[in-house]
């Protein structure tokens, strides 16, 4: 009998004579395992792409019933999808409304969508009513919402800037001073228990804080506790309301495209308010700008975000405006909950906590500068911030479209297909990681040979290739210089062994505040 596991290798297309008629079809060339060990190659026919599995669908809704009855809820989607792959296997069929959605689980098929991508490939919005918005407003789509010749324009204008280590490296500076003036102000707020005030909001605020310091070079307030704090507070609040109206509108048959729907009028609202105030910010700073340069007073390195997109030729004022806000805002909904995720896993594992604390003293001096240099030689710190991304992901899947027709899962995937790949239900998995319920940063660290142990399709949580995420290093950077100064401070202590849930709500956050104790050091 052969082995289910089974390894394709090539494909090709075959003429048959069926019933007096040529037909043609796809096979592969798969390799099996039989029952004694030997590796044989056998011929199969390619499945057609009605032949993947899925959940039962009805007409105009698709599958989207049982989440407005109630039966499933929207916030656990997440776990849906791990429900999928384990009752319909790696390649699953799901039907949103009128959209088709085709879930992609094998790391090995991932692997094949990413090598397929090509020079510029294509990407559905993350937030469909945020690309909706901007075009209804004649604003520039933005990196995320758009394909082709156009997003290649915008990529290759701030890729430079943005995601080349060098570059980036040039904020550390800056996002160091305001890591520790994120951690004055979390011991400001600590109570006789030892619980930070707040911490769900104040650690977006202080994400908003070092955004705003890198795109605007001055201080917004967000951690002064006066009038510009309580600015910031409602533009996080803002951002959450909008990413769950943006997750119950993701379910629903998008009747908002062609009539104002109440939810939709809500949603718009909230929008106005999040982009009008962040749009006042950024034109005030590019005046400013303007006048430096009127009266040839601008000194060397001021403004330099915002120089550097000002001198690129092919971005316009609306691209200028919304790459700034993707920057200013982004990370709300992704780096925030991504360090609230590392306070949890280090105050729940003590022992990983401290070799990551004799690291820092080792490299970090507390009155001096953290810098590119200094964060390249703990290994330690980027392994567990890695490590803690399997158990506080920030999203569940990747998204992409086929540009041309593909087999995965031995499915014929038709060009043009919405597909969702989904790392995420191997988090957890004893297929991929010793022991996966221990939190093991060592498990990142490569070995003699240089290389890691760990599939490097299974993680990857800022995406893979050209259209990975362009705000990466600003997040990596401000999650490290806010563990290393946090953590010289402070000894964390979790109040309850168990992991909080996440919800979802376009991307992944904590479910409820997480119990941990900040104990100051000696």
């Amino acid at each position: 009998m052969l082995n289910l596991h089974a390894q394709m290798l090539s494909k090709r297309q075959c003429t048959f004579l069926i019933g007096g008629k040529l037909r043609r079809e796809v096979v592969q060339m798969v390799r099996h395992v039989n029952n004694v060990g030997t590796d044989i190659l056998v011929e199969e026919p390619v499945k057609p792409f009605t032949a993947i599995p899925g959940p039962p669908w009805i007409p105009v809704l698709g599958t989207l019933l049982p989440y407005k009855i109630g039966m499933k809820k929207l916030t656990g989607y997440h776990h849906e999808v791990c429900r999928l792959h384990q009752k319909y296997g790696p390649v699953v069929r799901e039907v949103f409304g009128s959209q088709t959605v085709v879930h992609i689980f094998d790391p090995d098929d991932i692997k094949a969508v990413y090598d397929n991508d090509g020079k510029m490939p294509y990407v559905p919005p993350l937030q469909e009513t945020a690309q909706f918005y901007r075009k209804k407003n004649n604003m520039s789509p933005g990196l995320g919402n758009i394909n082709g010749e156009e997003w290649y324009r915008l990529r290759h204008a701030v890729q430079q800037m943005m995601l080349r280590p060098r570059e980036a490296s040039y904020y550390y500076p800056i996002q160091d001073e305001v890591a520790c003036r994120a951690v004055d102000r979390l011991e400001a707020e600590l109570d006789d228990q030892g619980f930070v005030r707040n911490l769900d909001f104040l650690i977006p605020k202080w994400i908003m804080e070092s955004a705003g310091m890198c795109c605007f070079e001055k201080s917004l307030g967000c951690l002064n506790g006066g009038v510009d704090e309580d600015l910031s507070q409602k533009l996080v609040e803002t951002n959450l309301k909008i990413f769950q109206l943006s997750a119950e509108m993701k379910f629903s048959l998008r009747l908002y495209r062609y009539f104002k729907s109440p939810k939709y009028k809500t949603l718009s609202s909230l929008e106005d308010y999040l982009y009008g105030t962040s749009f006042k910010l950024i034109s005030d700073a590019v005046e400013e700008l303007k006048a430096l340069v009127a009266q040839k007073t601008l000194q060397e390195g001021q403004y330099n975000f915002l120089t550097y997109l000002m001198s690129r030729k092919e971005l316009s004022d609306k691209d200028i405006m919304v790459i700034t806000f993707s920057l200013f805002t982004d990370g709300l909904s992704t780096t925030a909950p991504t360090f609230l995720g590392n306070l949890h896993c280090l105050a729940l594992n003590q022992d990983v906590q401290e070799t990551l604390y004799q690291e820092i003293k080792t490299h970090i001096d507390p009155d001096a500068p953290i810098t590119l240099g200094i964060i390249n030689k703990m290994r330690y710190l980027k392994a567990v911030v890695r490590e803690v991304f399997r158990f506080y992901p920030i999203g569940e899947a990747v998204q992409r479209l086929s540009q041309k027709d593909m087999v995965l899962g031995g499915y014929h995937i038709p060009a043009w297909t919405y597909l969702e790949l989904n790392p995420y239900v191997w988090l957890q998995s004893k297929e991929h990681f010793v022991e996966p319920e221990k939190l093991m940063p060592e498990r990142w660290l490569r070995n003699t040979s240089g290389t890691s142990t760990v599939n490097p399709y299974v993680l990857n949580p800022f995406s893979l290739g050209i259209r990975m995420c362009a705000g990466r290093r600003f997040a990596e950077q401000d999650i490290y210089v806010g563990l290393c100064r946090l953590l010289l401070k402070f000894r964390l202590q979790a109040t309850s062994n168990d992991r909080p849930e996440q919800k979802w709500s376009v991307l992944l956050t904590p479910k409820t505040p997480l119990p941990v104790k900040f104990i100051k050091r000696e």
